[in-house]
């Protein structure tokens, strides 16, 4: 169900590219929480560019830490695996960023919130919206 309802807000975000307005669809505005070895994941698909921009902040633990990814769907499979994988986003460990990434091409893709590393469980405050690429 949530990946029909990106797909219908990237239609949206593609429209808005079209009419040459440069409005912003949420993607992520919530406090979640991500289990000790544990991922939460959202997928989304790009028309042909796209900008993903967000923040967020982590607490739980002594690090109060989390890892943010955006890679494409198919190395979200890999990622998952186990495997060594391309991102255009890797926040690596830290407890709150701010992040801009253009994605210029047509595409699945995912933003993973990572605990894998962690022991505990992270409770995270996102805001991450989806923006037409300004050309």
């Amino acid at each position: 169900m949530k990946n029909i309802i990106v797909t219908i807000l990237l239609s949206a975000v593609l429209a808005l590219t079209v009419t040459g307005q440069t409005r912003s669809v949420s993607l992520i505005n919530e406090t979640f929480t991500v289990d000790a070895g544990h991922a939460r994941s959202w997928s989304f698909k790009s028309p042909n560019c796209i900008n993903i921009s967000g923040a967020f902040r982590a607490q739980g633990g002594n690090q109060n830490d989390i890892k943010v990814l955006v890679m494409e769907a198919l190395d979200f499979e890999n990622w998952k695996n186990g495997q060594t994988v391309q991102t255009y986003y890797n926040s690596g460990q830290i407890t709150t960023a701010k992040f801009s990434v253009n994605l210029n091409k047509a595409e699945d893709f995912v933003i993973v919130f990572s605990n894998t590393a962690g022991f505990v469980q992270r409770s995270v405050s996102a805001s991450v919206s989806l923006y037409p690429c300004r050309r």
